[in-house]
Parts: C-alpha cells; sequence; structure tokens
C-alpha cells in the first residue's frame, strides 16, 4: 500500500477512534445524570450529541471520497466499508445516550425510584463491550472482538431478567409502575448498546478475516 494510502487510512482510523471518545464520554455523562438525578448533567448530555451527529456526517464523506478518489482494493476497500458501518453505529450509541438523558429528565419530575435492580450492572457491561469493540478495532484484534461477541449473550440474559424482575415489581407496587416503565426504556437502550459494540466486533472480524460472521450460528 503507498503511502498517501496509509495516512489517508490512518486519519479515517483515528477520526473513529475519537468519535468513539466522544459518544461514550456523553455515554458516562447519561449514565451519571440518570443514576444521580443530575439535570444540568443530563441536559448537557442531550446538547453535545450534535458533536458526534456532525462526525457521523463527516466520517460518512471522508469514506465515500476515499472509495472514488484512491479506488482502494481487498482489505482497504473493506476498511472502507467498515468505517461507514462502525460510524453508524457509534452514531446510534450517541443516539441512546441522548435518549437516556431524556428520560433521566423526565424521572425528575417523579418519586425517586426504590431500587435500579440490574440497571447498574447493564450500563458498565454495554459501555464496556463499546470499549473492547473500539480497541478490538484499533488493534484489528479479532480475538478480543469474538470476545465482544460472545459477552453479548450475558449481557442479553441480564436484559431478560431485568424485565422479568421489573414487571414482578410493577405488581407489587403499582404506585411506581411509571418508573418501573421509564427503567426498563433505559435498560431496552442498553441492550442496543451492546448490539452495538458486537456490530462492531463483526466489522473487525470482516476486515481482518474477510469473514462475514454476522448471522453465523
Amino acid at each position: 500500500m503507498e503511502r498517501y494510502f496509509e495516512s489517508d487510512f490512518t486519519e479515517l482510523r483515528d477520526r473513529l477512534l475519537r468519535m468513539a471518545y466522544l459518544a461514550l464520554e456523553n455515554y458516562d455523562r447519561a449514565v451519571t445524570g440518570f443514576f444521580t438525578r443530575d439535570e444540568a448533567l443530563l441536559a448537557l448530555a442531550v446538547e453535545r450529541d450534535g458533536e458526534i451527529d456532525q462526525m457521523e456526517l463527516t466520517v460518512d464523506a471522508e469514506c465515500v471520497e476515499l472509495l472514488l478518489r484512491l479506488q482502494p482494493f481487498a482489505k482497504d476497500l473493506r476498511f472502507a466499508a467498515m468505517s461507514l458501518k462502525i460510524n453508524t453505529n457509534l452514531e446510534r450509541l450517541g443516539d441512546q445516550a441522548v435518549f437516556m438523558a431524556r428520560v433521566g429528565l423526565d424521572m425528575l419530575r417523579k418519586p425517586a425510584i426504590r431500587d435500579w435492580f440490574q440497571l447498574p450492572d447493564l450500563t458498565t457491561r454495554a459501555r464496556g463491550a463499546v470499549e473492547r469493540a473500539m480497541k478490538a478495532f484499533a488493534a484489528e484484534d479479532t480475538a478480543l472482538a469474538r470476545e465482544v461477541k460472545s459477552g453479548e449473550v450475558e449481557i442479553n440474559a441480564i436484559y431478560r431478567a431485568m424485565v422479568r424482575t421489573l414487571l414482578h415489581y410493577a405488581q407489587s407496587s403499582p404506585e411506581q409502575i411509571p418508573q418501573a416503565m421509564d427503567l426498563l426504556s433505559v435498560a431496552q437502550a442498553l441492550e442496543r448498546v451492546a448490539d452495538y459494540a458486537k456490530n462492531i466486533a463483526d466489522e473487525v472480524i470482516y476486515l481482518v478475516e474477510a469473514v462475514d460472521v454476522r448471522h453465523a450460528k
């Protein structure tokens, strides 16, 4: 690969890593604000989403420009295609952070929830999955990418357990049904974040091995 190819693809990789950093930073704002009922932090998470949206447009444009100008082959072509998909998943991660922040803002008008149930564990696991997926991307580490994929099974199990717990809780404490529904909506958002991490891991494997594992059994 010629040197200007290396420079172009390095810049794209760095931009995606920067976007992941910003998305996770906003995720942290939303989660922390949610648990601490910090209105200013939740509002900031909503406000900062525009920066992530703008980066998505920039990365999309860069990927298309690379494909048209450089006409890359084989792995370089896969990298450009993979970057477009990772870009989309990171933007969706940003959207879920904003959604959680807005739920948190809505919950400020209600009595505090009595129990967070499995939600803190879900927030930690979902964030960790994205972090590991992006680490696998940066290092082109397919072993780590497969760990992210296998870890999604456990996250899904925790999510399903929380759904069952919240249903029982709502039945036993009907006055807390609105808060329970808020927790359920946030749990769904976190389950989707874990899905985005798995999607990124799939793309890393595709980049390195040229194998599409998205629907492999």
